[in-house]
C-alpha cells in the first residue's frame, strides 16, 4: 500500500461504502493539488508525496470528523434495514389495515376482560373460583390495555400525516412518554427491583433511537425517508 493508501484506509475506517469513496474523491484531489504545490516549489517526487500526505493531518483526527458528518457503516445498514421494514408494512392497502386492527383488537379485549371482571365481581366469594377468575380477568384487561395503547403508538399513529418534522418530535415526544408511563404503571413499586430488566429490554431499542438520531442530523430533512420521522 502506498503512504496515500494507508492514510486513507485508517481514516474512512468505520465509514459507509458511500461515505469512503466520498472521502477517497476528495481527499485524492488534495493530495494531487499538494503534491503539485511541492513540486513546483523544487522538492523532489518521494518528499513532494510526504509533505502532501503530511498536510492531509492525523488521520485518527479526519476519522473522528468524518464519522461526525458522514453515515457509518452501521446507520448505512439501520438506514437499509428500517427502509425494508416500512416497505414491508406500507407496502398494501391490506397491511396499513391490518396495523389499525392490531390496537384495535387489543382494546377490544381490554374491554372484555374489563367488563367480565366488573359484572362477576359483586358474586365473587373471596377464595373461591370465581374470585380468581375476576383476578385473571383483571390481569387479562390490564394487559391488554397496555398493549392497546402500545400498538396504537407504534403501529396507528404512523400512518397519520405526520411526516414534518416538527409534528415528528411531537410524536417522538409522546411515544416514549407513553412508553415511560407504561413502565411504570406495570412495575408499582417493585420499579426500581425491576430497573435491571427495563434497562436490558430497552437498551437495544435506546441504541437504534441513538443511530436514528445521528442519521437525522447527518441526512437533510428534505431527504428523510419516512421511517426517520418515526
Amino acid at each position: 500500500m502506498t503512504a496515500l493508501e494507508t492514510w486513507l484506509a485508517r481514516a474512512t475506517r468505520q465509514l459507509s461504502a458511500d461515505s469512503a469513496a466520498q472521502v477517497r474523491a476528495e481527499i485524492a484531489q488534495h493530495f494531487e493539488s499538494s503534491r503539485e504545490d511541492a513540486l513546483a516549489s523544487g522538492v523532489a517526487g518521494d518528499e513532494a508525496d510526504r509533505a502532501a500526505i503530511a498536510a492531509l493531518g492525523d488521520p485518527k483526527s479526519a476519522n473522528c470528523q468524518y464519522r461526525e458528518v458522514l453515515l457509518t457503516r452501521s446507520e448505512a445498514r439501520l438506514l437499509r434495514s428500517s427502509a425494508c421494514e416500512a416497505k414491508f408494512f406500507s407496502a398494501t392497502p391490506l397491511r396499513k389495515r391490518l396495523l389499525i386492527l392490531v390496537p384495535a383488537a387489543a382494546a377490544t379485549c381490554a374491554a372484555a376482560a374489563y367488563g367480565l371482571a366488573t359484572i362477576t365481581a359483586p358474586f365473587a366469594i373471596p377464595f373461591t373460583a370465581s374470585a380468581s377468575a375476576n383476578a385473571t380477568a383483571s390481569l387479562i384487561a390490564r394487559i391488554a390495555i397496555i398493549a392497546a395503547i402500545l400498538t396504537a403508538v407504534v403501529f396507528a399513529l404512523p400512518l397519520l400525516p405526520i411526516y414534518t418534522p416538527g409534528r415528528a418530535r411531537v410524536y417522538r415526544a409522546a411515544k416514549w412518554l407513553t412508553v415511560l408511563v407504561i413502565c411504570i404503571v406495570v412495575c408499582e413499586r417493585n420499579l426500581a427491583n425491576s430497573s435491571w430488566l427495563l434497562l436490558n429490554c430497552f437498551s437495544f431499542i435506546a441504541w437504534i433511537e441513538a443511530k436514528r438520531m445521528s442519521l437525522r442530523r447527518k441526512i437533510p430533512a428534505a431527504n428523510w425517508p419516512k421511517h426517520l420521522y418515526l
